[in-house]
């Protein structure tokens, strides 16, 4: 599953996850999450006004491994 969701995300699709227990409401936390390609210069304005319907100009704040930081953020 995990090579078949990084291929997805490669290919700039978006992907829905939840794992366990489901939440309920916009602010639900932690069994959730929408997961996209960061490298992707398309995506932010994809996830805001296609899937979230909000402003286009909210950010996000990716997830990085802390040994690889250097490899992605300055």
């Amino acid at each position: 599953m995990i090579k078949a969701v990084s291929n997805l995300i490669a290919e700039e699709k978006v992907i829905g996850w939840f794992d366990g227990r489901m939440e309920f409401g916009p602010r639900a936390l932690g069994a959730r999450t929408i997961i996209g390609d960061a490298r992707s210069p398309k995506m932010q304005a994809t996830m805001n006004i296609k899937i979230k319907f909000r402003e286009g100009f909210r950010p996000f704040a990716p997830s990085v491994l802390f040994e690889k930081v250097s490899d992605y953020l300055k």
